[in-house]
């Protein structure tokens, strides 16, 4: 039977694919157990440095493994295992070519607002993040209080590890977002987050994001629209 985890790993064409991507240590896909854990885990894979490709491409390669796949089934043709990854890998870097730079962080934004600009009934969020490089995991947490009561007094704190973590702002970055999700769940409509991550905080304020981040900070900015108010600073 076609599965994900036989489609994507097991079978024998994509275990020579598999074998032929430029990873820092050559994937045996044949010792997989699942194709949702390899996802989880490949965020974690170096590429080899002549590939020139920073980001993770291993959903890349899944993608071309399933146009492939389409094309035997429907158009009778074959691809070769060598040329799905260069297929893969080409596009993977115009993907990352057409992605706009990050400016340096502008040290503006440092710059406190005044609590007189916000809205009533703000809440002031302050989140961070740990990161350890020899596990790739991290540690986030979160403190939520009213902006005008004293530094003591909590109305929402919580705290997450996560497994396969790239990078020590990737756990800032996910340290907002579970923020974000908890001051929902608690029915906040407007809040004023801060985080020490400046070239975070720049790349959620100016929507320029690192190619790394982008799918955290585009839950990021899907999940802030759903507040009234919701103010992002360094």
């Amino acid at each position: 039977m076609e599965t994900a985890d036989h489609l994507f790993l097991l079978c024998q064409f994509a275990q020579e694919v598999w074998r032929l991507v430029p990873w820092e240590s050559v994937f045996d896909s044949s010792e997989s157990n699942s194709f949702a854990e390899e996802l989880s885990h490949s965020t974690i894979r170096r590429n080899l440095p002549p590939v020139g490709i920073t980001i993770n491409i291993f959903p890349w390669i899944s993608w071309f493994i399933w146009l492939s796949r389409n094309q035997l089934i429907f158009d009778k043709r074959p691809s070769s295992p060598r040329s799905i990854v260069t297929k893969a890998l080409q596009t993977a870097q115009e993907w990352e070519r057409a992605q706009p730079p990050i400016d340096p962080p502008n040290h503006q934004l440092t710059t406190i607002p005044s609590t007189p600009d916000l809205p009533p009934m703000t809440f002031l969020c302050n989140t961070d993040g740990a990161w350890l490089s020899s596990s790739c995991t991290a540690g986030v947490g979160w403190i939520i209080r009213a902006v005008k009561a004293p530094p003591d007094s909590e109305i929402g704190r919580g705290g997450r590890s996560f497994l396969h973590v790239s990078s020590a702002i990737m756990a800032e970055a996910l340290a907002i977002r579970e923020a974000l999700l908890h001051a929902l769940s608690i029915e906040i409509t407007s809040i004023w987050l801060r985080s020490d991550a400046q070239a975070l905080i720049t790349a959620i304020v100016t929507k320029r994001r690192p190619t790394d981040l982008y799918g955290v900070l585009s839950d990021v900015d899907l999940i802030s629209s759903s507040f009234s108010f919701c103010h992002f600073s360094y």
